[in-house]
């Protein structure tokens, strides 16, 4: 009984990652995914007698009931009522109910931590490795291509190469057909950047922040911390280096009184040399994408950023809706004076379409700045991970405010968590972690 439990405890963390920004997503079989994964987690529910607990079914209903009288409003303000039934919406359905069923399960077990920590390490040793392998042995060979949406397979975009559908490592092909890696210079040695089963080096940097806080604060584990910040280092990601960073300063000054005075001077010194190393390769790599050779990236990220305030602003109280097509609409309409108001700063000509790069500022987009709040709130008061849970939610807004992450469903528990602590249905559940 225990295995069969220990299983079914990592099958759905596994799901919920694969699902949450993994190169799935990118197939063009996202609907398939979130049908499948809800289909799952309902089928374990059952079984495992959530459902039939008259509390847990009640609340399910009572977030259902509320999320769609926000469709209500949301579609009598637009003026078009069908806007009540599109398929955005049906699809965040299946998250919430997906996302509220996973904390019934892990609240009435133990091991949510332990395996999430131990899915992680083998998430960032696979990233941390394929990246390496198809450095020394690189190839040409395309394993799978990313899937526009509308536009069948990106010709001469994104691809995914490398061995046996088990290594393999995003790549860009020029119009011409050639391809055209990016490598990162790590004194002298040319890497190109981890980010492993996920699609793309942030949402791998988000999952290897997570790792690093668990080994950090939780199971103090300084090798995984090591295999972690290597992993960052690998990934080359600019908001995943920021957020290492605040992770350990904030571990050092919390813990400035515990440092033993032995050796005291080399363990300065080591810390010293090492902070440098991140604080420069972050300021290197944060002013290449605004100024250097890729300052397209960084372009889009700072016009999307400031078009997304501004559709706050012009949609505070209930925001733009899910509907994909109305949400562009009023993206788009604050593209050209978002581009005309840092033109002087950074390369905004380079940015030819409005979209919400922000996941976490996507919240208050699509439902407004109470909802927005609400679900900040939640996210604060998460009962998943019950230590260091205010660090932990800064960590998430950190990581998810440059990747489109929020509305995956490993990424939107921790708000449902919250949400449920705040209706009153508890996790009373305590960890014990044996260090």
């Amino acid at each position: 009984m225990f295995n069969k439990i220990k299983f079914t405890n990592y099958f759905i963390l596994t799901l919920l990652i694969l699902s949450s920004g993994s190169v799935l997503n990118i197939l063009g079989i996202n609907h398939f995914i979130q049908i499948l994964v809800f289909t799952l987690i309902t089928a374990i529910a059952f079984v495992n007698g959530i459902l039939w607990k008259k509390e847990c079914l009640a609340t399910l209903l009572l977030l259902l009931f509320g999320t769609l009288i926000v469709f209500f409003i949301q579609a009598t303000t637009s003026g078009n009522f069908s806007d009540f039934y599109n398929n955005n919406n049906i699809s965040f359905l299946l998250l919430l109910s997906t996302c509220v069923l996973v904390c019934f399960y892990f609240y009435s077990k133990l091991s949510f931590l332990v395996c999430l920590n131990s899915i992680l390490f083998v998430f960032v040793l696979h990233g941390i490795f394929s990246a390496v392998l198809l450095s020394i042995f690189p190839t040409g060979h395309v394993l799978f291509s990313e899937v526009m949406s509308g536009n069948g397979l990106n010709k001469y975009g994104t691809k995914f190469v490398g061995y046996f559908f088990l290594f393999f490592q995003r790549v860009h092909f020029d119009y011409l057909g050639n391809l055209d890696p990016y490598y990162v210079d790590y004194f002298g040695f040319y890497l190109q950047r981890a980010h492993g089963l996920a699609w793309e080096p942030g949402n791998f940097s988000a999952y290897t922040n997570i790792f690093i806080f668990l080994n950090l604060f939780i199971f103090k584990n300084r090798r995984n911390v090591v295999l972690g910040c290597i992993g960052i280092l690998a990934s080359w990601s600019t908001a995943g280096m920021f957020v290492m960073l605040v992770q350990i300063s904030y571990y050092l000054i919390a813990n400035i009184n515990k440092f033993r005075l032995k050796y005291i001077l080399p363990k300065l010194l080591i810390i010293g040399f090492v902070g440098s190393f991140l604080i420069i390769g972050f300021s290197e790599n944060f002013y290449n994408k605004l100024y250097g050779e890729r300052q397209g990236s960084g372009a889009v990220r700072v016009v999307n950023t400031l078009v997304t305030l501004k559709t706050i602003v012009n949609n505070p109280w209930i925001g733009t809706g899910l509907y994909y097509d109305r949400y562009m609409s009023v993206l788009s309409s604050s593209l050209q004076i978002s581009k005309s108001t840092t033109e002087e700063h950074i390369n905004s000509s380079s940015v030819k379409h409005a979209s919400s790069t922000n996941s976490f500022l996507r919240l208050y987009v699509q439902f407004g700045i109470p909802l927005g709040l609400l679900f900040t709130i939640a996210l604060f008061k998460q009962t998943l991970v019950p230590d260091k849970k205010y660090l932990f939610a800064i960590i998430i807004i950190l990581s998810v405010s440059s990747s489109p992450l929020m509305m995956t469903p490993f990424f939107f528990l921790f708000i449902v968590s919250g949400l449920l602590n705040m209706i009153g249905f508890r996790n009373n559940n305590s960890y014990k972690i044996v260090q």
